[in-house]
C-alpha cells in the first residue's frame, strides 16, 4: 500500500522561504551523515559556487583536448587554400604588369602622334620626335 498524500502549504510570493525536514515530508528514516548536511548553516560549497566563482573555476579546470578527427582534412584544406591564394596573387601580379605596359604603350602613341603634328608652316618636325624615340631606345637598352 502506498501511504496516503500528504498536503503541502501553498507558497506565496510575499511567504518567506521556509526549510522543511525530510521527516515532515513522509521519510521514515534519514541517515545521520544526511541529517547533519540538512542541519548545518547553509554555505556555498566548491561544487556548487555562485555566479562569479564558477567562471574562475571555469577558467581554472582545463578540458583535455578532443582528439582531431579530420586533421588530415584540415591539413589539406589548408594547403589547397594556400595553393590558391599563390594563385591568385600571381594572376593578380601578371594582370598588373599587363595594364602597366599597355599604359606605357598608350602613353608612347599620345606622345609620338603629339610630335607628328605638324607645325605652324605645316611641315612635320623631327626634332620633335628624336625625344620619344630617344627615350624608347633608353628603354629598349634598359630591359
Amino acid at each position: 500500500m502506498t501511504p496516503p498524500p500528504t498536503k503541502r502549504k501553498p507558497v506565496t510570493a510575499s511567504a518567506s522561504v521556509q526549510k522543511t525536514s525530510p521527516t515532515e515530508l513522509g521519510a521514515e528514516k534519514i541517515h545521520p551523515s544526511r541529517q547533519s548536511l540538512l542541519d548545518a548553516p547553509e554555505e556555498e560549497s566548491p561544487a556548487h559556487g555562485s555566479e562569479h566563482g564558477e567562471r574562475g573555476d571555469r577558467s581554472q579546470r582545463r578540458r583535455p583536448k578532443k582528439p582531431a578527427y579530420y586533421a588530415k582534412q584540415l591539413a589539406l584544406a589548408e594547403e589547397k587554400r594556400a595553393e590558391q591564394e599563390a594563385r591568385a596573387a600571381e594572376r593578380q601580379r601578371r594582370e598588373d604588369e599587363r595594364n602597366k605596359r599597355i599604359a606605357e604603350r598608350e602613353t608612347y602613341r599620345k606622345k609620338m602622334a603629339k610630335a607628328k603634328e605638324p607645325g605652324r608652316d605645316g611641315r612635320v618636325k623631327l626634332g620633335r620626335e628624336s625625344g620619344v624615340l630617344l627615350d624608347r631606345v633608353r628603354r629598349l637598352m634598359e630591359g
